[in-house]
């Protein structure tokens, strides 16, 4: 089975078939499924090696997302973020290569090396983490990345750039807990600049009525325990907002163990929208990030980068939006 024969099956031209398995831009989307369906159908399987010889393309696309072997926990977010990435770039004929770097101790050696060796068209790296030096090593190699919720108070001029509004999605949440609640909030938060960039969009709105707690990291243990050992002070606030999911989920069940009523005694709020916030009792009300919308812009800015060859500097801002479940009063 080859080319010729799957265009005489389909009625399209060699060149048509061979632009859409290849998945060049030049055809339609319509055309790529019907002649990519019956490709599958007639069991033709494309040489990787060799289109990526004739085209210099390899439809492969590095996903880098920030670790740390200091930190012992992974970010459900961060996987849940990474998936819909994944099925975007699969729509886009482009896979992905999913990497860490590592942001304490270690040079972030990953993104130079799936360069060097040439193993991806493009890159897609996410996080705060992302400094002004690796950005300059990246270039030394190629200007086709894509930086996915950067520190907005790094120059950002010269890179590609999805950025989401995390002193916007920190306000919301004020703004209902100060709506819903009475007397003085609290923002339970651990000291990276992410998170203290949601703790100063929940507390510049009123810093008169703001108190904050800070834990050692954003695990859910460190909340739970935290919460237990400071439970005093934390559960004499009646609105809790708390800069990730997984975090207000420890510090929710600490509050239920010291039988703390929520919502009716003690109002609470998480950050990120991560799937288990439908599954937890109380569900968690919480602020949503736009993964779906993330996804889908990056997908179709790396596609102009590898099919397009477009060197056009791209920046998309996003904003979060408030979800009320059961943890909050509406």
């Amino acid at each position: 089975m080859n080319i010729r024969d799957i265009a005489k099956q389909t009625g399209f031209s060699h060149t048509t078939v061979s632009r859409a398995l290849n998945g060049s831009p030049l055809i339609s989307e319509k055309t790529k499924r019907v002649i990519q369906a019956r490709a599958e159908e007639l069991g033709y399987v494309i040489d990787a090696s060799a289109r990526s010889l004739a085209t210099g393309i390899r439809n492969t696309v590095g996903i880098l997302y920030p670790y740390s072997n200091l930190r012992k926990i992974g970010s459900q977010h961060t996987a849940e973020v990474i998936e819909s990435m994944r099925n975007a770039l699969r729509e886009k004929s482009l896979d992905a290569i999913v990497n860490g770097y590592d942001t304490i101790g270690e040079r972030m050696s990953q993104i130079p090396r799936l360069l060097r060796e040439k193993k991806v068209d493009a890159l897609i790296i996410l996080g705060y983490e992302v400094t002004a030096q690796v950005i300059e090593e990246i270039t030394r190699y190629t200007n086709s990345y894509l930086l996915v919720n950067p520190d907005p108070r790094d120059d950002l001029s010269a890179s590609s750039a999805i950025t989401i509004d995390n002193i916007q999605g920190g306000s919301l949440a004020f703004e209902h807990l100060a709506a819903t609640t009475e007397g003085k909030l609290l923002v339970v938060s651990s000291r990276t600049p992410q998170f203290e960039a949601r703790v100063t969009g929940f507390a510049d709105n009123d810093p008169s009525r703001v108190d904050r707690f800070y834990i050692d990291d954003e695990s859910y243990q460190s909340a739970y325990r935290s919460t237990m050992e400071n439970s005093e002070f934390i559960t004499s606030h009646q609105g809790i907002f708390v800069t990730s999911d997984v975090m207000a989920m420890g510090v929710m069940n600490a509050l239920l163990d010291l039988s703390v009523s929520v919502p009716d005694t003690c109002s609470l709020v998480g950050y990120d929208d991560i799937e288990w916030c439908s599954y937890s009792r109380p569900s968690l009300s919480t602020i949503h990030q736009p993964r779906s919308a993330v996804a889908h812009h990056a997908a179709q800015i790396i596609e102009r980068m590898v099919f397009h060859k477009s060197e056009a500097i791209e920046k998309v801002h996003l904003l979060p939006t408030w979800v009320e479940r059961q943890s909050t009063k509406p």
